[in-house]
């Protein structure tokens, strides 16, 4: 039986996806990941849902890894009876409109709890010290995201097509969301469970029957309002609700009205829509459901199989409480994950250049998006940069897109000081003011994420060009400037994952496109067997880099090992240890690592981290502070040691016992580089991205 559509379950979080996903898959025809794509959801393409891929998940998409559920699934499918291929994210409410572009047919279901439980549902895990839930995303935030996700199906239903449910009836279509309320659901009221099937386009099997009232039954002895929306209490010890008047008032008074009464309104339209004889005219066009065949009337579950789907239950959960853990398999898969990827991305811009251009499609909040031109024209594209001082970061990556991209588009680069040097084919201006006259017409304007006037770019005439923030990182962790940009931005390219990640969570449409590497600057040096033993290490003047930190772990290298030398580089001169080589330009940088033995990064926190990045390619041993932007290419033992920030012992002993193995350090240093190869493309393959990105809206 060929896969005839993808459906994706959302919702507000704590509002029952994960419910609804362990009943679903109880479906012979079903196959729903758990969470599989929650950390590139706004990247997916159709091929992410082919065996190969969906059946092997690596943690720079998702941090649940389901082995028991994915065993089952892959089974299920290689005997031919899946159908229907999905995956359940609650925050799919924030790319709706990517996802119904890239996925035509495809189902959208939109769980609905109780805002009441919710809200406590969020308290009791911010409360928990032993769950990696953050303390801060209390009621405030549970309130937030139930509004944003009502309103992200509502946008979707204004939209000209007529996406909602009731699309169909001058589109000839069956329409793409559902709103589906969870204790209706879960207290048994079959009609829900027919509306739902018929709306997914499956028949109601006997197991899933005897399966939704089994899960009913439990659900009315945990109790209505004690009963988690995934199955476990979020009541007190005995599963008794939590009683607050307090957060009852703020429920009341934060919850959205019109949209919870929107909401109700839609899904008794949606009963009518599609249960008894409205069902009948809805599947009109598309035709009813198949019978069950006799090989997918299962008998219900034995007690056998409800304790095997309990211990699946209780992996899954664990895993979303605590995530982290990795697969022996990690950066095999991962890299062949990123050249498909990059080989999905190339014929996607080649369906671009030869057809109608995807348009972008706006946040929840439905800002609208302005139109580029369209496929294969050259965009015009201006690049703002606060100086162009010489650097060893973010302006260095700056001014590489904007040459590269050069080859296929008009690109502008305006620096807000007074410009030093010539960018190859790039018109490089002065823009002490940021207006029409100092940047010029343009299709797109990108800004720094950390851009302290980047309100003024947003209110700019619409012929400079549509706003895109470039996030590169935060300047400083927790940055009060980014994170106004952020919570002003109307779309974002991010150049590392969690960056992207993070925008996606704010509700920005992001794209992420990996910055390039130099390859001809970078370049291999020695063998790691024959490098001195040294550590280099670049200095800068802000705490966050960890300089203090890095200058404490040499000091510890050096009592066990006066022999080393310690080759430090940067804007930041250190007096009395080892050898210093003030603001030196690319080819000097990558003299200097591969010379190096170990490259030292100490950082709280890094947007990417391109030193650690380039110091692999030069064929140094990295020994890293986990620094998120860090984790696209500082695997811990595939292709460098990491430790945790501000814990200079443990990072001494990382250099330590790089220094000791010769052949620890050529193990990682060749992954490393064969990683390299996929995670940081070419700049000339990493600018088509920006443009392809930019093309489609991000």
């Amino acid at each position: 039986m060929p896969v005839e559509r993808h459906l994706f379950i959302a919702g507000c979080p704590r509002s029952g996806t994960s419910a609804l996903t362990f009943l679903l898959n109880e479906h012979p025809r079903l196959a729903i990941g758990f969470e599989r794509y929650k950390r590139v959801r706004a990247q997916l393409d159709p091929f992410h849902f082919t065996p190969a891929q969906f059946f092997s998940p690596v943690a720079a998409e998702t941090d649940i890894r389901g082995e028991l559920l994915y065993a089952r699934l892959r089974e299920r499918w290689e005997g031919g009876g899946v159908s229907v291929v999905g995956d359940k994210v609650p925050l799919y409410t924030r790319v709706l409109g990517q996802l119904l572009e890239r996925f035509p047919g495809a189902r959208v279901v939109v769980m609905v709890r109780d805002p009441l439980d919710v809200a406590r549902s969020f308290r009791r895990r911010a409360a928990d010290p032993g769950d990696w839930w953050p303390a801060e995303n209390d009621e405030t935030l549970a309130m937030r995201m139930w509004n944003e996700a009502l309103a992200a199906v509502r946008a979707v239903d204004a939209e000209p097509a007529g996406g909602g449910v009731e699309r169909g009836a001058a589109g000839g279509g069956p329409g793409v969301a559902a709103l589906l309320p969870y204790e209706a659901l879960f207290s048994g009221e079959v009609h829900w469970l027919e509306m739902l099937l018929a709306f997914v386009g499956v028949p109601l099997t006997a197991r899933l029957r005897a399966e939704h009232r089994r899960l009913a039954a439990r659900w009315r002895e945990e109790g209505v309002r004690g009963g988690g929306a995934d199955g476990v209490s979020d009541g007190g010890a005995d599963g008794a609700p939590v009683a607050d008047s307090e957060l009852r008032a703020y429920v009341e008074e934060h919850r959205d009205e019109e949209l919870a009464r929107w909401a109700r309104e839609r899904m008794e339209r949606q009963l009518e829509l599609w249960t008894g004889e409205g069902m009948e005219r809805r599947l009109e066009p598309i035709g009813r459901p198949d019978a069950p065949s006799p090989g997918e009337e299962q008998e219900p579950l034995t007690a056998d199989e409800i304790g095997e789907r309990e211990r699946e239950r209780r992996v899954l959960l664990d895993e979303m409480r605590h995530p982290g853990r990795r697969g022996a398999d990690e950066v095999a898969v991962l890299e062949r994950r990123l050249l498909e990827q990059a080989g999905e991305l190339a014929r996607r811009g080649e369906r671009l250049r030869g057809g109608a251009a995807a348009q972008p499609s706006g946040p929840a909040s439905s800002v609208p998006m302005p139109t580029g031109p369209g496929p294969g024209a050259r965009l015009r594209v201006t690049f703002i940069v606060p100086h162009q001082r010489s650097t060893t970061g973010g302006v260095y990556v700056i001014e590489q897109f904007a040459r590269h991209l050069a080859a296929e588009h008009d690109v502008r680069v305006a620096s807000r000081e007074h410009p030093s040097r010539a960018i190859p084919g790039v018109e490089v201006v002065w823009a002490e003011r940021l207006d029409e006259d100092a940047l010029g017409p343009a299709d797109v304007v990108m800004y720094p994420a950390d851009m302290r006037d980047a309100g003024v770019v947003l209110e700019l005439p619409a012929r400079v060009g549509r706003p895109v923030m470039l996030f590169q990182g935060y300047g400083t962790p927790g940055s009060p400037v980014v994170e106004a940009n952020l919570a002003e931005a109307r779309e974002a390219v991010a150049i590392a994952r969690w960056l992207a990640d993070l925008a996606l969570a704010r509700g920005i449409p992001c794209a992420y496109v990996p910055q390039g590497l130099d390859r001809a600057v970078f370049a291999p040096g020695p063998p790691p067997a024959e490098r001195a033993p040294s550590v280099s290490l670049m200095t800068h003047r802000l705490d966050w880099k960890g300089l203090r930190d890095a200058l404490d772990a040499l000091a510890i290298v050096h009592e066990r090992r006066p022999e080393v030398q310690a080759m430090l580089f940067g804007a930041e001169p250190v007096e009395g240890v080892g050898t210093y080589l003030p603001s030196p330009c690319r080819p000097e940088v990558a003299a200097l690592l591969q010379s190096s033995a170990v490259h030292m990064v100490a950082s709280w926190e890094e947007g990417f981290g391109l030193t650690g990045a380039e110091a692999i390619a030069c064929g140094a041993a990295l020994a890293s502070t986990d620094t998120k932007g860090s984790r696209d290419y500082a695997i811990d033992e595939f292709t460098a040691l990491v430790s945790p920030p501000r814990d200079p012992q443990a990072l001494a002993r990382n250099v330590l016992a790089l220094l000791e193995d010769a052949q620890l350090r050529a193990r990682l240093v060749a992954a490393g580089q064969r990683h390299l190869r996929t995670a940081m493309p070419p700049w000339e393959e990493a600018a088509r991205r920006m443009g392809l990105a930019l093309l489609e809206g991000c």
